[in-house]
This record gives structure tokens, sequence and C-alpha cells, in this order.
């Protein structure tokens, strides 16, 4: 509701003129569209109405909600292709670890 007030103030229009819902990752307008980005700096300004004022979508008409995602990741991340930082070496590199017992009371093993 906010992101669609703060559409309707950026395009000069009122909210009721304005579509009730955003649409993939917009909030549209008549000949004109505002992402998300581009109005939320306006509608964190705006107040935040009453929960019994806000009217919210039917089941039925979710798009998103209860579909499968398509992860174009995943694949490399399966098979561990990706690099992260902790996959990190430089010539040279020292690597280290805290040693603990692994039963209470007891002491650590320190190899070398």
């Amino acid at each position: 509701m906010l992101l669609i007030e703060a559409a309707a103030k950026q395009m000069e229009r009122g909210p009721r003129h304005m579509p009730r819902a955003t649409r993939r990752g917009h909030a549209p307008g008549s000949s004109r569209r505002a992402g998300y980005g581009e109005l939320v700096d306006a509608a964190a300004l705006l107040p935040v109405p009453a929960s019994e004022s806000v009217t919210l979508k039917q089941p039925k008409d979710f798009t998103l909600i209860g579909t499968p995602a398509k992860r174009l990741d995943a694949p490399e991340k399966v098979d561990g292709r990706p690099k992260f930082a902790i996959d990190t070496q430089v010539p040279g590199m020292k690597i280290a670890a805290i040693a603990i017992s692994p039963v209470f009371g007891g002491k650590a093993e320190i190899r070398q």
C-alpha cells in the first residue's frame, strides 16, 4: 500500500486512481511505472496505516507464493563450483583453528 501511495504522489495521481497491487517489482501507473527502489525512500516516510484498514490479497490472486522458484545458481552450488571467501588461498598462508576438547572437562589436543 505504501509503495502504491508513494507512486501515486510521484505521478501526481490519487491512490484510488492507481492499481491496487504492485506487479513484477513495479508499482504500475497509467503510462509510467516506478520500481520499488525508486519508491522505497518516499514510502518509508509515509505513515503506516492501521492494520484494520489494510486489505490483504486473496490467495487466488497470488502469483509467486506457492510456485517453484528457479534457482539459477543451484547447479553450481551443488557441485561446488562457486568460490567463497573461505576458499581463498594465498602463497605462504597459515591456517589456524581453535582447539577445544570434544568432551566436557577434557583437554584440547594440540597438533602441529
